[in-house]
């Protein structure tokens, strides 16, 4: 449930102009023959200095582990394969 219009009731809200451009990558890969892909989303850009103004939130342990996946990212300029266990998320070379 993505969509624009920056509202929610349960699903990620953002801008028309964001959604469009999800929108327009998303049928980009499925005309380029892809049937499956996936939209990895972080709630901020993830470099140190960021996660340093994190340090009080209650959501610091999730960040960090997300924080994984962000550096995986910008290191090897792929997408992880993600998988979860005991509730953290595991990110590995596809």
């Amino acid at each position: 449930m993505v969509h624009g219009n920056s509202v929610s009731i349960g699903c990620l809200a953002m801008t028309d102009a964001k959604i469009e451009e999800i929108y327009t990558l998303c049928d980009a890969a499925h005309g380029g023959g892809l049937a499956f892909f996936r939209v990895h989303l972080f709630p901020f850009r993830m470099a140190e200095d960021k996660m340093r103004l994190a340090g009080g939130n209650p959501n610091k342990t999730f960040w960090e582990n997300l924080k994984e996946g962000y550096d995986f990212f910008e290191k090897n300029q792929i997408p992880p394969d993600v998988s979860v266990k005991d509730g953290r998320y595991e990110f590995k070379t596809p």
